[in-house]
């Protein structure tokens, strides 16, 4: 799997817990028989935009993150783990 990011200096430590994040809804899938589904993954994408947003098509999981926000700007694991197991 690759990780992807474009990080400015503004959304470079959000970036960073974001990635954090990806790997706490990963650790929970995996370890509830999910490893097939995150097999599909295959790049892991971290831009800036305006809202924190996750989705996951064509085995790509996007990761919005907005440092406007603070720590808000950036979904939550709940919400990443969500959109692995459910495509929205």
């Amino acid at each position: 799997m690759l990780f992807e990011a474009e990080a400015t200096p503004n959304s470079a430590a959000l970036i960073a817990d974001a990635a954090l994040v990806v790997t706490l809804a990963y650790l929970r899938i995996a370890s509830d028989g999910g490893r097939p589904m995150l097999a599909k993954v295959g790049k892991v994408q971290f831009s800036e935009g305006k809202k924190a947003q996750a989705s996951f098509s064509g085995g790509v999981l996007r990761i919005i993150v907005s440092p406007s926000q603070g720590l808000a700007g950036r979904p939550s694991s709940e919400r990443v783990e969500k959109v692995l197991r459910t495509g929205k």
